[in-house]
């Protein structure tokens, strides 16, 4: 993942690696309502999501403020993280299917599920971090071990700049020394070149001195995603810091073990309990934490035999966790990804807002009111869609975002992004055995941050006080 800087789904529209034919990693995609209605297909339907989609960015370019205000500072880029963190798809299929795929043709959803691959792990483990575990390459290898602090091997290496602040790694701190510029002259593979050479991946270029090293690549793309890295690497550096004589003594490895586990811990509290809260309708969160996610359950129990990790939902992945791409002005560079996401919801078929809402209620008795129809219609993009079939069959993704804005005043998700989003992020964590909320105190209690380490000695229960534990510069 150190090569990947691309973020979209769709290869014809954002530079994903091709998986040709290879199987599906174990746990995948799958869908929350496998068979709740899609979006009709008719020869003109990939157009009218096209047109939605460049409305959608024009009109969110032209405007004083973004439509969502919630999401254009920090909190937007906290649970872009997290989507890093949680999926990297890449197509996984025969041919025919890419060709169908490349065409905007919708799939039926078990050849969806089949074409995607996920290279995340699907959990929030805070991969962008501390890698996924897959396989790596030497080079991949070689970096790995270079991000470590040379004179502290349990901490990450935090290179101080001139200002006196520390920052991640870039090839400048590497090359020559432990990235031989001749060897990097000689690499192969084309996403490596052009990661240390530029887009053209022409070797006699200069070497790209200020790209940042990260184990996920795309977390080095903005500004605010590396600021957000550097959080969580502080946060870890200081817990090495305040290490119990037990763990303080114990081999390299294992203080780094470790202090990674106590800082996922903590991710995981911080995007639930502060993040999470912060995002979403209080009340859908709350029926996710309280019912353990049943719509996460009901997916889970449903998976193959033999996939060890749970899929994660295209519903959720496509639908409701890119909330943060009505992020523009502030971002005009995720435009392209408006479209990426719009397109590739239709094409892997996912279920309508309407269909969702329905599936919901009948699935858990969890009352969504709906978005009125003078609501769907409101501002630019309401001509595209008035009479049209996308009224009553919305395009889950386009809902989610006007009904945040209309229902909610734009001050966080409605009802029903927060509900997909709450279960999938909650459900996530309800299956996966190390996680916070299957962590039990000392006391037989939930565990909490106030049962953890305490690097600046009161405990860390919001992104703030990761902030304050790591220090600004440590």
């Amino acid at each position: 993942m150190f090569f990947q800087t691309g973020h979209g789904v769709l290869s014809t529209l954002w530079p994903m690696k091709d998986a040709g034919a290879a199987p599906p990693a174990a746990g995948g995609f799958a869908y929350l309502f496998p068979t709740a209605a899609g979006v009709p297909q008719s020869p003109g339907a990939l157009g009218a999501v096209k047109r939605l989609a460049a409305q959608m960015a024009d009109s969110a370019s032209g405007r004083a403020s973004p439509p969502l205000p919630f999401v254009s500072g920090l909190l937007g880029h906290l649970c872009q993280f997290a989507d890093h963190d949680l999926r990297c798809p890449v197509i996984a299929a025969s041919p025919e299917t890419r060709d169908q795929i490349r065409q905007g043709m919708p799939l039926g959803r078990g050849a969806a599920t089949t074409a995607l691959r996920n290279q995340c792990s699907g959990r929030l483990d805070l991969s962008g971090l501390y890698g996924d575990g897959a396989p790596l390459s030497k080079i991949e290898e070689h970096l790995t071990l270079a991000l470590r602090d040379p004179t502290a091997p349990a901490k990450w290496r935090l290179p101080r700049r001139e200002n006196g602040r520390a920052d991640v790694v870039r090839v400048r701190d590497l090359a020559g020394a432990a990235l031989s510029q001749a060897n990097l002259r000689n690499l192969t593979d084309p996403a490596h070149r052009a990661f240390f050479f530029g887009p053209e991946g022409q070797t006699d270029n200069a070497l790209c001195l200020d790209r940042p090293i990260l184990p996920d690549g795309r977390n080095g793309t903005s500004s605010e995603l590396i600021q957000i890295h550097l959080a969580w690497a502080r946060l870890h550096n200081a817990i090495v810091d305040s290490a119990p004589d037990a763990q303080a003594k114990a081999p390299v490895d294992d203080l780094f073990g470790w202090a990674r586990d106590q800082t996922r811990l903590i991710y995981q509290w911080v995007m639930i309990f502060d993040v999470l809260a912060r995002v979403c309708d209080r009340a859908a969160l709350d029926h996710a934490l309280t019912q353990r996610a049943p719509l996460y359950a009901a997916m889970s129990a449903a998976r193959p035999s033999g996939t060890a990790t749970p899929p994660l939902p295209l519903d959720s992945a496509l639908g409701a966790l890119p909330f943060y791409l009505a992020l523009p002005p502030s971002r005009p560079d995720l435009d392209d990804r408006v479209t990426d996401n719009l397109v590739a919801s239709y094409i892997f078929n996912l279920p309508t807002a309407q269909s969702c809402i329905a599936r919901v209620e009948a699935k858990t008795g969890f009352v969504i009111p709906p978005l009125p129809e003078a609501g769907l219609l409101s501002g630019p993009t309401g001509p595209l869609i008035a009479d049209t079939d996308l009224v009553s069959n919305t395009p889950l993704w386009f809902y989610i975002v006007k009904e945040a804005e209309v229902l909610a005043g734009g001050r966080h998700l409605g009802p029903l992004g927060s509900i997909l989003l709450a279960d999938t992020l909650v459900g996530v964590l309800v299956h996966d055995d190390g996680s916070v909320l299957n962590r039990t105190s000392r006391r037989g209690a939930d565990w909490t941050p106030r049962d953890g380490v305490m690097p600046a000695g009161t405990p860390v229960m919001t992104y703030d006080d990761v902030l304050t534990a790591g220090g600004t510069g440590s």
